[in-house]
């Protein structure tokens, strides 16, 4: 794997979170968020990652504020399951890429 570009280390209690830039073999840029956490049962830490290409990253972060907001009391007080003709809302795509 390459080196990350632009890296950052969030550290939460037993869980420590990473958000690293890297580049693509197709030249264009990425990001990729993982979590590593202790599980007391194995003795080991395990990890998942997501990754948020540059076409899908400004309605991932659009959303991630609005639910940021939401565990504040910024945000609607009405939950997902209040309603089931919800649709789900489609985000603006980067068009940048």
């Amino acid at each position: 794997m390459k080196k990350a570009k632009l890296s950052k280390t969030v550290q939460a209690k037993s869980r420590t979170y990473f958000f690293d830039v890297r580049e693509a073999k197709s030249g264009k840029n990425y990001l990729s968020i993982t979590e590593s956490r202790y599980n007391r049962n194995s003795d080991e830490r395990q990890r998942s990652t997501i990754i948020i290409f540059p076409d899908a990253i400004r309605g991932f972060s659009k959303t991630f504020e609005m639910m940021v907001q939401g565990m504040h009391g910024g945000g609607s007080k009405r939950r997902r399951d209040d309603d089931e003709d919800d649709e789900q809302e489609e985000l603006p795509m980067d068009e940048d890429y």
